[in-house]
Protein backbone atom coordinates (compact mmCIF):
# COMPACT_ATOMS: atom_id res chain seq x y z
CA UNK A 1 0.00 0.00 0.00
CA UNK A 2 2.72 2.46 0.72
CA UNK A 3 4.97 1.74 -2.52
CA UNK A 4 1.68 2.31 -4.15
CA UNK A 5 1.66 5.65 -2.45
CA UNK A 6 4.59 6.84 -3.13
CA UNK A 7 4.40 5.41 -6.67
CA UNK A 8 1.40 7.85 -7.58
CA UNK A 9 2.68 10.76 -5.69
CA UNK A 10 6.25 10.44 -7.66
CA UNK A 11 3.94 10.23 -11.14
CA UNK A 12 1.92 13.22 -9.68
CA UNK A 13 5.27 15.45 -9.34
CA UNK A 14 6.64 14.13 -12.71
CA UNK A 15 3.25 15.40 -14.71
CA UNK A 16 3.09 18.90 -12.95
CA UNK A 17 6.69 19.48 -13.45
CA UNK A 18 7.46 21.97 -15.60
CA UNK A 19 11.68 22.51 -16.12
CA UNK A 20 13.25 25.50 -15.94
CA UNK A 21 16.40 25.92 -18.42
CA UNK A 22 19.18 28.64 -18.25
CA UNK A 23 18.29 31.27 -20.38
CA UNK A 24 22.55 32.46 -20.81
CA UNK A 25 24.76 33.90 -18.78
CA UNK A 26 24.75 36.27 -15.82
CA UNK A 27 27.45 38.52 -15.76
CA UNK A 28 28.92 38.31 -11.98
CA UNK A 29 30.60 41.30 -10.67
CA UNK A 30 33.41 41.57 -8.03
CA UNK A 31 31.80 44.32 -6.39
CA UNK A 32 28.25 42.38 -6.67
CA UNK A 33 29.50 39.65 -5.12
CA UNK A 34 31.32 41.78 -2.27
CA UNK A 35 28.43 43.95 -1.64
CA UNK A 36 26.19 40.47 -1.11
CA UNK A 37 28.57 39.18 1.13
CA UNK A 38 28.71 41.96 3.43
CA UNK A 39 24.76 42.40 3.17
CA UNK A 40 24.26 38.69 4.78
CA UNK A 41 27.46 39.75 7.17
CA UNK A 42 26.05 42.46 8.69
CA UNK A 43 22.06 40.21 8.47
CA UNK A 44 24.06 37.35 10.16
CA UNK A 45 25.69 39.81 13.03
CA UNK A 46 22.32 41.64 13.39
CA UNK A 47 20.54 38.26 13.87
CA UNK A 48 22.94 37.43 16.73
CA UNK A 49 23.26 41.01 18.56
CA UNK A 50 19.35 40.74 18.94
CA UNK A 51 19.65 36.95 20.13
CA UNK A 52 21.84 38.23 23.02
CA UNK A 53 19.75 41.12 23.71
CA UNK A 54 16.73 39.39 23.23
CA UNK A 55 17.96 36.79 25.98
CA UNK A 56 19.17 39.08 28.48
CA UNK A 57 16.14 41.32 28.29
CA UNK A 58 13.90 38.30 28.96
CA UNK A 59 16.01 37.07 31.78
CA UNK A 60 15.81 40.30 33.35
CA UNK A 61 12.01 40.36 33.10
CA UNK A 62 11.42 36.76 34.12
CA UNK A 63 12.31 37.77 37.89
CA UNK A 64 9.04 39.68 37.88
CA UNK A 65 7.16 37.03 36.87
CA UNK A 66 8.11 34.45 39.36
CA UNK A 67 8.61 36.73 41.98
CA UNK A 68 6.59 37.16 44.84
CA UNK A 69 6.00 39.60 47.98
CA UNK A 70 5.10 37.42 50.47
CA UNK A 71 7.77 34.70 49.78
CA UNK A 72 11.17 33.88 48.72
CA UNK A 73 13.21 30.72 48.14
CA UNK A 74 16.54 30.44 50.74
CA UNK A 75 17.79 27.45 49.02
CA UNK A 76 16.96 24.53 47.83
CA UNK A 77 18.55 20.87 47.18
CA UNK A 78 17.88 18.66 44.70
CA UNK A 79 17.90 14.63 46.79
CA UNK A 80 17.42 11.53 44.65
CA UNK A 81 13.74 9.96 43.24
CA UNK A 82 13.06 13.63 42.01
CA UNK A 83 12.79 14.63 46.03
CA UNK A 84 13.91 18.34 46.41
CA UNK A 85 14.37 19.95 50.08
CA UNK A 86 13.59 23.64 49.97
CA UNK A 87 14.23 26.38 52.35
CA UNK A 88 11.35 29.06 52.28
CA UNK A 89 10.66 32.29 53.89
CA UNK A 90 7.24 33.64 54.23
CA UNK A 91 6.22 36.66 56.41
CA UNK A 92 8.93 36.57 58.43
CA UNK A 93 9.37 32.42 59.30
CA UNK A 94 11.19 29.92 57.63
CA UNK A 95 9.57 26.54 56.22
CA UNK A 96 11.64 23.54 55.70
CA UNK A 97 9.66 21.61 52.87
CA UNK A 98 10.09 18.48 51.30
CA UNK A 99 9.01 19.02 48.05
CA UNK A 100 8.27 15.84 45.49
CA UNK A 101 6.36 15.26 42.08
CA UNK A 102 2.64 14.42 43.82
CA UNK A 103 3.40 16.15 47.40
CA UNK A 104 4.59 18.64 49.57
CA UNK A 105 5.64 18.07 53.33
CA UNK A 106 6.08 20.53 56.17
CA UNK A 107 9.89 19.51 57.72
CA UNK A 108 10.09 21.53 59.88
CA UNK A 109 9.52 25.93 60.77
CA UNK A 110 12.53 28.09 62.07
CA UNK A 111 11.98 31.37 63.28
CA UNK A 112 14.53 34.28 61.32
CA UNK A 113 16.39 35.09 65.12
CA UNK A 114 17.70 31.56 65.43
CA UNK A 115 19.62 31.69 61.72
CA UNK A 116 22.60 33.38 61.92
CA UNK A 117 23.40 34.84 58.93
CA UNK A 118 27.29 34.86 57.53
CA UNK A 119 28.90 37.86 56.62
CA UNK A 120 29.88 37.35 52.79
CA UNK A 121 33.46 38.86 53.64
CA UNK A 122 34.20 36.51 56.88
CA UNK A 123 32.96 33.38 54.51
CA UNK A 124 35.26 34.58 51.85
CA UNK A 125 38.28 35.16 53.97
CA UNK A 126 37.84 31.50 55.52
CA UNK A 127 37.71 29.38 52.65
CA UNK A 128 39.80 31.48 50.63
CA UNK A 129 42.79 30.64 53.69
CA UNK A 130 41.62 26.84 52.61
CA UNK A 131 42.10 27.31 49.09
CA UNK A 132 45.77 29.01 49.57
CA UNK A 133 47.23 26.26 51.99
CA UNK A 134 45.48 23.53 49.51
CA UNK A 135 47.21 25.38 46.57
CA UNK A 136 50.67 25.13 48.22
CA UNK A 137 50.36 21.79 48.95
CA UNK A 138 49.61 21.31 45.66
CA UNK A 139 52.37 22.98 44.19
CA UNK A 140 54.59 21.27 46.74
CA UNK A 141 53.28 17.96 44.80
CA UNK A 142 53.95 19.06 41.53
CA UNK A 143 57.22 20.50 42.15
CA UNK A 144 58.12 16.92 43.18
CA UNK A 145 56.64 15.54 40.13
CA UNK A 146 58.90 17.58 37.92
CA UNK A 147 62.10 16.63 39.72
CA UNK A 148 61.06 12.78 39.72
CA UNK A 149 60.52 13.56 35.52
CA UNK A 150 63.54 15.41 34.81
CA UNK A 151 65.44 12.83 36.98
CA UNK A 152 64.41 9.98 35.18
CA UNK A 153 65.32 12.08 31.49
CA UNK A 154 68.41 12.62 32.73
CA UNK A 155 69.41 8.34 33.72
CA UNK A 156 67.59 8.09 30.35
CA UNK A 157 70.40 10.74 28.20
CA UNK A 158 73.07 8.78 30.54
CA UNK A 159 72.74 5.39 28.59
Amino acid sequence: MKKLKYLLASVIILLLYNPVYASGFEDVSLFKTVAQLIFYLVIFIGVILVTLYGTKFIAKNYKGFSASKYMKIIDSLNMQNGIKLVIVKINKKIYILSVSSTSTNLIDTIDPEDVEEEVFEDYLKKHMNKNDVEEAKINIYMDKLKKRIKFSKDEEDKR
